[in-house]
């Protein structure tokens, strides 16, 4: 299974279980004219990776809603509920890529991005778009997988 799969499979899938929003992944990756908010993780060890996540204005409040079954209180607390369903996923894709590579990977924490992160490469990159009646999240992953682990 490939990069994209994993990953796409993580969100749709465990969007639905987490949250009960399906999310379908669109057959091409379109930008959005409203971003909310914009996160990044990282990842080091055998799968290095950036991972941007921009969702549309709206879906933060209805995830962090979502998953918290009640309204949240404040822009703060919905931020800290979308860092923690992006840990959730990104924890199952890298969980699942280090299964397929036969190396060690871990993430970092989940942070708000300034976009200037956007400078650093590397080799492969990847770009989704889902979507649900409720909002759009896109993502940008860029990646290679290390032949040394330290």
């Amino acid at each position: 299974m490939a990069v994209e799969e994993i990953f796409g499979k993580a969100f749709t899938e465990l969007t639905f279980s987490m949250t009960e929003l399906k999310l379908d992944k669109l057959k091409e990756y379109t930008l959005f004219e409203k971003v909310e908010y914009s996160f990044i993780v990282r990842t080091r060890g055998g799968f290095v990776a950036l991972i941007f996540a921009d969702f549309s204005k709206g879906l933060g409040e209805t995830l962090a809603y979502s998953i918290r079954k009640q309204k949240v209180l404040s822009e703060q607390e919905q931020i800290m509920y979308v860092e923690e369903y992006l840990n959730i996923i990104c924890g199952r894709a890298l969980s699942e890529i280090n299964n397929l590579i036969g190396k060690r990977s871990r993430l970092s924490m989940v942070s708000l991005s300034d976009g200037m992160e956007a400078t650093d490469q590397l080799p492969w990159e990847i770009k989704q778009s889902f979507q649900c009646k409720e909002g759009r999240i896109n993502i940008i992953i860029r990646y290679e997988v290390s032949e040394w682990v330290l």
